[in-house]
C-alpha cells in the first residue's frame, strides 16, 4: 500500500506540473493580454501594469518564476480584482461556497441514483424498472444547463416556491444542488441496476439465499459490497463533473462561488486567477481519484494495489 501510494503522489506531481505548463502556455498563446481591451488605460499606464504583475519580462522567465511561486503555495496576485486580493485568499473565501453546493449535489446524487438502482434491480423488467430507466435515459440526454433552466422557470418564477438568486436561505441550495445532482444520479442508478443484476445471479447470492438469510441482509451484505464497486470508479469523474458543472450552475442561479470567478477570470484575462483555479481544481480532482484508487482494496480485498 506504501509503495502504491508513493507511486501515484510522483506521479499526481508530474500530472499536476505538466497541466500547469499546458495551461500557462495555452492562456499566452492567445493574443491580447489583461489590459489590452481597457480603451482607458494609456499604453504608459500599461507599461506600468505589465511591469508590476511581471507580464514585461520574457514568456519563459515568467513560467520559472511562476513555478518557484507555486512551489511556495503563492498563486500571485489577482489582476482583476478591485481590492488587490491574492488568488489564495479567492480561493479560501470563494471555494467553501462551491464545496457546499458540490458536496450536497453529490451526496443527492449517491443516494437518489443508489436507491434508484436498487429499485430497478429488484424489480427487474417490471413497470418500476422501466420508469427508472425512462428517467435515467431523460437525465443522462438532458444537459445540466437546461435541466437548471427549467427547474429555475418552474418552481423559482412560477410557482415561486424556491429561491433562485444567491444562497441567503437553507431552501436556496435546493435548486442548484439538484441541478447539479440529477445527471450523476441517473448515470448512478444505471450503473447500480447493471451491476446489482450481475451480481445477484452469481452463485455465493444463492447459497446466501439457501441458508435463509434475510432478502434485506442479503442485499446490504453480500450483494451491494461488489455492486458498488463501479459507483466508486465513477467518484473521480463524479468529482470532476460537479466541479465544472458547478461554473455553469453558479451562474444560472447567481451563486458567489468559485465557479463564478473563474468563469470571470476567463472573460477579465485575469491570469493569475485563471492559473491558481485551474491548479486548485486539478490538485483536488487528482486527490480524490488518489482516495478513489484507494477505497478499492477496501471494498474489496481481492484487488492488490500495485
Amino acid at each position: 500500500m506504501a509503495e502504491f501510494i508513493i507511486k501515484r503522489v510522483l506521479s499526481s506531481i508530474i500530472t499536476l506540473f505538466v497541466i500547469i505548463t499546458v495551461t500557462f502556455f495555452l492562456m499566452h498563446s492567445v493574443p491580447g493580454g489583461p489590459f489590452a481591451t481597457n480603451e482607458k488605460l494609456s499604453k504608459g499606464v500599461i507599461a506600468a501594469m505589465e511591469k508590476k504583475y511581471g507580464l514585461d519580462k520574457p514568456l519563459f522567465e515568467q513560467y520559472g518564476k511562476y513555478l518557484l511561486n507555486v512551489a511556495h503555495f503563492d498563486l500571485g496576485l489577482s489582476i482583476a480584482s478591485k481590492e488587490g486580493k491574492t488568488v489564495n485568499d479567492i480561493i479560501a473565501q470563494k471555494f467553501p461556497i462551491s464545496a457546499g453546493v458540490g458536496g450536497l449535489s453529490i451526496l443527492v446524487s449517491l443516494i437518489l441514483g443508489l436507491s434508484m438502482g436498487c429499485i430497478a434491480a429488484l424489480n427487474h423488467e417490471k413497470l418500476v424498472d422501466k420508469g427508472v430507466m425512462f428517467i435515467s435515459t431523460l437525465g443522462i440526454a438532458v444537459p445540466g444547463f437546461i435541466m437548471g433552466m427549467l427547474l429555475l422557470l418552474l418552481f423559482g418564477v412560477e410557482l415561486r416556491w424556491l429561491g433562485f438568486i444567491g444562497l441567503d436561505k437553507p431552501s436556496d441550495y435546493i435548486l442548484p444542488t439538484f441541478t447539479l445532482a440529477f445527471y450523476p444520479a441517473c448515470f448512478i442508478a444505471r450503473l447500480v441496476r447493471s451491476s446489482l443484476l450481475d451480481v445477484l445471479g452469481q452463485d455465493y447470492i444463492r447459497t446466501a439465499r439457501a441458508k435463509g438469510l434475510p432478502p434485506r441482509k442479503v442485499l446490504i451484505k453480500h450483494a451491494m459490497r461488489n455492486a458498488m464497486l463501479p459507483v466508486v470508479t465513477y467518484l473521480g469523474p463524479l468529482l470532476a463533473y460537479v466541479l465544472v458543472g458547478s461554473f455553469v450552475v453558479e451562474r444560472i442561479f447567481s451563486i458567489p462561488g468559485l465557479g463564478q470567478f473563474f468563469v470571470d477570470s476567463i472573460t477579465s484575462r485575469d491570469y493569475p486567477l485563471i492559473m491558481g483555479t485551474t491548479i486548485f481544481l486539478a490538485a483536488l480532482i487528482i486527490f480524490m481519484n488518489l482516495l478513489v484508487d484507494i477505497a478499492y482494496s477496501i471494498i474489496d480485498p481481492r484487488i492488490k494495489l500495485k
